[in-house]
């Protein structure tokens, strides 16, 4: 019979046992530790030097009301460089500052359209950010302009902006967004210019079952969105083939005359979507025979002309492609 799963256990441990316990083992292991120590001595060693480093300081804008648009270029994060023991610099690495550079909308909103941001400002709250130890060597930027103006306001829909498509077989039922307006916030001059707003461009191919994702908005220049992202919402069912009997009429026959097609009713096909599958009925297709293109032609048959269907199917056809007519007096 063949060894059992506990009985090899055993048998491997019983190798490592062996194997630990010779001498040649025992010394490998000794010189590990040995390594470990040295590596765990050299490590405190370095850390405990002196080092400059690079950190991010984010930047928070508060109490800035919704109508303000700013229109100039202003920093998400200050980059500074900072001198202290490594372990210090470590603990940037891993856990960040100790908090934020805050810029309030409140301090500054009485003195113009055009703020100037200045570095012993940025300075001052940034050594709150950094330990007692460290050391402000320099940052960037420097100082800044916020520029903005107090725009109008207006609510716009929503437009999906690139490009979306189902697979073979499945068809795209519906796009949605919420929420499915906007708020914008611009100069008069441009809020008189933007009817709709787009989403970034978007690439979604080959779906098969609805998908959900939330987007940011195309933006243009001095243009603020409230809220800045949208949920997209783009539904996908698949396409089933469905057969009904429409009839046929006839058009532009002159008065006096009777236009009679055999057969009276022809067969269209088409495919739906699952949802839409039963809604779909054949009083929502109309289908003419025209007098007019039939006497031009000359022919005893003429093309049944599909002039309205419904906006939900894909891929329709009619059988039989032409009919026979027949006018008479009435």
């Amino acid at each position: 019979m063949g060894q059992s799963f506990f009985s090899m256990l055993r048998e491997g441990a019983t190798g490592v046992k062996n194997f630990l316990s010779g001498i040649a083992n025992r010394e490998f292991l000794v010189f590990l530790f040995f390594l470990f120590v040295s590596a765990a001595f050299w490590l405190m060693e370095t850390l405990n030097e002196d080092y400059v480093d690079e950190i991010s300081i984010p930047v928070e804008y508060l109490n800035v009301p919704e109508n303000v648009v700013t229109t100039s270029d202003i920093p998400e994060e200050i980059k500074i460089k900072v001198s202290d023991k490594g372990f210090t610099l470590l603990n940037y690495l891993l856990y960040g500052a100790n908090g934020k550079v805050k810029i309030n909308f409140l301090d500054y909103q009485e003195k113009g359209n055009s703020v100037r941001i200045t570095s012993s400002e940025i300075q001052k709250q940034l050594e709150k950010t950094i330990e007692s130890s460290s050391k402000l060597v320099s940052f960037k930027p420097e100082g800044f302009e916020m520029v903005y103006t107090r725009g109008q306001a207006k609510r716009v829909p929503v437009r999906l902006k690139g490009s979306a498509s189902a697979k073979q077989q499945y068809d795209i039922t519906n796009i949605s967004f919420e929420p499915d307006t906007l708020t914008i916030y611009a100069p008069e001059d441009i809020l008189d210019t933007i009817h709709v707003v787009f989403t970034a461009p978007i690439s979604y191919h080959e779906l098969s079952e609805d998908i959900t994702f939330d987007t940011e908005m195309t933006r243009p220049r001095n243009v603020k969105f409230v809220p800045e992202k949208v949920k997209v919402t783009i539904n996908v069912s698949q396409l089933t083939e469905k057969t009904l009997e429409v009839p046929i009429t006839a058009v532009n026959v002159p008065e006096g005359k009777i236009m009679r097609t055999f057969p009276s009713k022809v067969k269209v096909t088409f495919q739906a979507s699952l949802a839409d599958f039963d809604k779909i009925k054949a009083e929502e297709f109309t289908i003419h025979a025209d007098y007019e293109t039939i006497r031009s032609a000359g022919s005893d048959r003429c093309e049944p002309i599909v002039v309205r269907y419904p906006s939900n199917i894909k891929h329709m056809g009619v059988w039989p492609k032409e009919v026979e007519y027949l006018v008479e007096d009435e």
